[in-house]
């Protein structure tokens, strides 16, 4: 893809290509923000400093695995690798010392190679290890970790974190940062200097707002989470989104929040989506169907919930009372194919033989997102969380396919963000969820929806949408071209 008009305008100006460092990477959406602005030219770069979830890693989006294979949550890519999978240098993920240390080296121009080595593939957490190990003492636990504690990098930020979180919990009125905040925000500040634009994601954006420098902040529903003021870092989260120079809020029901603590520049825009990689589809077709022939699903419809098991913030739990009303009105062929992610799985699976429904359900690991996506066209149905009134990107992603979607939507959620309401069958109740795929097995009024959910996605909620979005909120932090010279050099294209 060409230079966006952005680029190319700021291109003429200084020779080069504007640069960007987006901070945290929760659900991969800084990943994804830069992965798309780097499509049209953006010299971008990611930040994912002490988080290594699965889904907070650029295999998850851009690379074919078996998810049986993968910890969720101290996932080690080596075998990903080996299968011809190259992690792009501009992501910098491990303990945050060292991900800062590569990206100065990185916009330096030299001294980058020995630093990359150690972060390409992080090794697993020490998450991983207490897990293999099982249950042991606070003094084997303390010992193990003193033992073996050079073995992996991670450790030392995991010590970092503890410690941290023990002074939010017994200090939650702190007025003075201790001097931990004032050490990262003066690196923070010291690699944020080397870029044209800065964008923190989620709760980094309380790191950014210490530091004294411009910087953009991305809204997934922090928030929410933050204007509680409960402990010291949402607090400080608070403080960062009122520091920053515009506040990009993806949920419907932020935005008054936002505007209600009189954040700046409020701007309304969307998630970032995935799109099918046409040199994996061969092989994550394959994965999909090897997914679906070792859970052995049903004959008849497939009803796709990838939703985590969470029932309070997700209200999984609906699906699940729809089964014995599927049954009676769909057949025992039918399938609800479930996600074993979540905190309440066990009371999932519970509930489903309370209901005598085994025979319905098959449970899948979570998918990586191409794998994802093969499995979201074999279905009649995504089944989203119905304990909200809007939808995040599980929605989108698969309206984007021409898949139908049920949720807990209302229109008006989302009204500030998208002109037009999005073609999700609301559902509130057990009986909702069964009219609707009633409604799907009529082969005219699915292809109907699936229409209308692939026009209205390129209408609202494109990939275009996400980087004229961001580049329009960027413009207000790159100097104008008469004031600056250029202020890093280009990093390398990988």
């Amino acid at each position: 893809m060409s230079d966006s008009k952005a680029v190319s305008e700021f291109r003429r100006a200084h020779g080069r290509a504007p640069s960007l460092l987006i901070t945290g990477n929760v659900a991969n959406n800084a990943y994804l923000i830069a992965y798309h602005l780097r499509s049209v030219g953006w010299d971008a770069d990611v930040l994912c400093a002490d988080y290594y979830h699965s889904m907070g890693c650029p295999e998850w989006e851009h690379a074919v695995f078996d998810a049986s294979a993968i910890d969720e949550f101290a996932p080690d890519w080596s075998q990903v690798h080996a299968d011809g999978y190259v992690r792009p240098r501009w992501f910098a993920q491990g303990p945050r010392d060292q991900a800062v240390e590569y990206l100065q080296a990185r916009r330096a121009g030299k001294g980058s190679e020995a630093k990359w080595d150690r972060l390409r593939n992080p090794a697993p957490s020490a998450a991983a290890d207490a897990r293999a190990a099982g249950p042991r003492s606070r003094v084997d636990r303390a010992w193990h970790f003193v033992r073996t504690y050079k073995q992996t990098p991670q450790r030392v930020a995991l010590v970092g974190q503890i410690a941290l979180q023990r002074v939010q919990h017994a200090l939650p009125g702190l007025a003075a940062r201790p001097w931990i905040f004032h050490r990262r925000a003066a690196r923070l500040r010291a690699l944020m200097s080397r870029y044209d634009a800065v964008e923190a994601c989620g709760s980094e954006v309380a790191w950014a707002g210490m530091t004294g420098r411009p910087f953009v902040a991305f809204e997934h529903g922090t928030i929410r989470w933050a204007a509680q003021r409960g402990d010291v870092m949402q607090s400080l989260t608070m403080d960062g989104f009122a520091r920053c120079a515009a506040v990009m809020v993806t949920n419907g029901d932020s935005i008054p929040l936002a505007e209600r603590h009189h954040f700046p520049a409020v701007t309304a825009t969307v998630h970032p989506l995935v799109e099918v990689d046409p040199a994996l589809a061969g092989p994550a077709e394959a994965e999909a169907e090897n997914v679906l022939a070792a859970a052995r699903i049903n004959a008849g419809p497939l009803l796709l919930c990838p939703l985590r098991h969470d029932w309070d913030v997700k209200g999984t739990d609906l699906y699940l009372r729809a089964l014995p009303g599927l049954r009676e009105r769909v057949g025992d062929d039918v399938t609800l194919l479930l996600t074993a992610w979540g905190n309440d799985i066990q009371r999932s699976k519970d509930l489903v033989a309370d209901l005598g429904a085994e025979d319905l359900v098959r449970w899948i690991p979570p998918q990586g997102r191409q794998v994802l996506l093969c499995l979201m066209t074999s279905s009649l149905v995504v089944l989203d969380q119905t304990a909200l009134p809007h939808f995040g990107s599980t929605a989108p992603q698969a309206l984007s396919l021409g898949v139908p979607v049920m949720s807990s939507y209302d229109p008006a959620s989302t009204a500030r963000i998208c002109a037009e309401p999005a073609p999700i069958l609301p559902v509130f109740t057990p009986g909702d969820v069964v009219e609707g795929v009633v409604r799907l097995l009529d082969d005219g009024f699915r292809q109907a929806l699936s229409m209308s959910a692939v026009t209205w996605c390129r209408r609202f909620h494109s990939t275009e949408r996400v980087v004229a979005d961001h580049e329009g909120v960027m413009s207000a932090l790159i100097d104008p071209p008469a004031a600056q010279g250029p202020r890093t050099r280009t990093a390398e294209a990988s």
